[in-house]
C-alpha cells in the first residue's frame, strides 16, 4: 500500500512496513516509552531511535527524507500499516 504525501514542497511516496521491520518499530516504540535516568541513558536511547527511524523509512520512503520530516513520514508508515494488516485480517 502507498501514497503520496507532501512535506515543505517535497513530494513522497511512503509505503506501508513490510513485516521484516515489525522488530525495528517494536524496539522504536519500546524505547520511546522508557523515562531515561541519565544523560547517557538518553543518548543512548536518542541513538537507537535515530537508527530505527532511518532504516524503518529507508525502506518505506522515496525520497529519502531530512530528519525534520521523520515524525510526520513514520506517522503515516504506521497509518499505512494498520490499515493494511486491517485488511488482511478481515480476510482470515
Amino acid at each position: 500500500m502507498q501514497e503520496k504525501m507532501v512535506i515543505d514542497g517535497v513530494e513522497y511516496t511512503v509505503s506501508s512496513a513490510p513485516p521484516y521491520l515489525s522488530f525495528h518499530m517494536t524496539v522504536l516504540a519500546e524505547t520511546l516509552k522508557v523515562k531515561p535516568q541519565t544523560v547517557e541513558e538518553a543518548d543512548r536511547n536518542m541513538e537507537t531511535v535515530k537508527k530505527c527511524l532511518e532504516t524503518i523509512l529507508a525502506e518505506t520512503v522515496k525520497p529519502q527524507p531530512p530528519p525534520s520530516h521523520y515524525a510526520k513520514l513514520y506517522n503515516k508508515v504506521l497509518e499505512l500499516t494498520n490499515k493494511e494488516l486491517a485488511d488482511v485480517e478481515r480476510f482470515l
